[in-house]
This record gives structure tokens, C-alpha cells and sequence, in this order.
């Protein structure tokens, strides 16, 4: 796990870690840190890529509850980040307000519901 470096002290590369723990660490990273690590080097991409965050991130940041067959989760967040991106700071609080008019027409003002 550990190199020895040019003057001969060990040194410790993340690339050496397994990668159950080399996910473990990167499961502590938001989505951009996350995303920006995939970049690093082809293992790092299929380990960021299949972290369970991405779904956990479309389902409170995007409330996407689905993710298609053909598609991952991460691609799905990215997909949402590229539409709603420029709105994170705010997107959240809108979407949650809009679910709630939602269910509250649904109950009380059907016909207004339906015109939604």
C-alpha cells in the first residue's frame, strides 16, 4: 500500500487503497468534489460513478425518484444538473413549495388540479 518515495521515506497513494475503501472515502465528498475526483483516472471514475450518493443526490436535490433502465444515477443527476444547475441554490426550497400546491389542489381543487 505504501511507496517509497526518492528519498526514501514511504508515502501513501490513494490509488493504492482498495476500492471499498477508496468509495468509502469519496462517499464523504459532495456531488462537484465527486464528480471532479471521476476525472482523476479511470478506476476513480467507475468508483464515483457507482457510489450510492447519486441517488440519494436526485432524490433530495431534484426530487427524481425513478432513474430510466439504460441510464445510471449519476448520469440522471447530471442530466437534472445541466437543466436546473444555474437554480441549485434555490431549486430545492421552489420544487418542495410546488409539491405541496400540487397536493393540495390534488385534494381540495380537483378541477384545478387537473389543469396543472
Amino acid at each position: 500500500m505504501a511507496d517509497v518515495s526518492q528519498n526514501g521515506l514511504s508515502c501513501l497513494s490513494l490509488d493504492n487503497l482498495p476500492t471499498i475503501s477508496l468509495a468509502s472515502v469519496l462517499s464523504y465528498l459532495n456531488a462537484r468534489d465527486i464528480a471532479r475526483c471521476s476525472r482523476v483516472c479511470r478506476r476513480f471514475d467507475e468508483i464515483c460513478s457507482s457510489l450510492p450518493s447519486w441517488k440519494a443526490w436526485c432524490e433530495n436535490g431534484w426530487f427524481v425518484t425513478t432513474c430510466p433502465e439504460e441510464k445510471t444515477w449519476k448520469q440522471v443527476y447530471i442530466e437534472q444538473f445541466m437543466i436546473w444547475g444555474k437554480y441549485e441554490h434555490c431549486y430545492t426550497a421552489i420544487r418542495r413549495a410546488w409539491n405541496q400546491i400540487e397536493g393540495f389542489t390534488r385534494t381540495f381543487c380537483p378541477e384545478i388540479y387537473s389543469s396543472l
